[in-house]
């Protein structure tokens, strides 16, 4: 009893409504399947949030399969990494790629904005891996001193 969970967030994938039948993406291992080649599109492996969904996939797999993962990943990439998870989704709406990885809390915000509204509406949510481990969550915790 000394961190405390303060706010959580899964780490999801965005999918275009018009290009992707969701049933197609259940996993965030599907992510690697060469269907996906130039499609995806994502923030850099370095940012915080998919370090976290990196390390799970380590821990879940393996050193070995996690790099096999991540090199798949890779190669069905759009575009380089760029930008925020808003960014990504903007994409999927502009046509540039069809996925992305991102937190799901940005769809609320998006519907809020009158200005990305039309991103979130081109998009749907998916939780990857439901049917066995559970979608990755990223907590932000505190720690508490004596």
């Amino acid at each position: 009893n000394m961190w405390f969970g303060l706010t959580t967030r899964t780490r999801s994938v965005y999918a275009s409504k018009e290009r992707v039948n969701l049933a197609e993406i259940q996993r965030y291992e599907d992510l690697a399947d060469p269907k996906w080649k130039g499609r995806i599109c994502t923030r850099s492996g370095k940012h915080p949030y998919n370090l976290a969904l990196i390390a799970s996939m380590i821990a879940h797999h393996g050193e070995a399969e996690a790099e096999t993962w991540l090199r798949g990943v890779k190669s069905n990439l759009a575009r380089k990494p760029q930008g925020n998870d808003r960014a990504q989704v903007k994409a999927i709406y502009e046509g540039v790629c069809d996925l992305s990885l991102g937190n799901n809390y940005y769809l609320g915000k998006m519907l809020n904005d009158p200005e990305q509204i039309k991103w979130a509406e081109a998009v749907q949510i998916t939780f990857p891996n439901t049917e066995e481990r559970g979608t990755h969550v990223n907590i932000s915790g505190m720690a508490l001193t004596k």
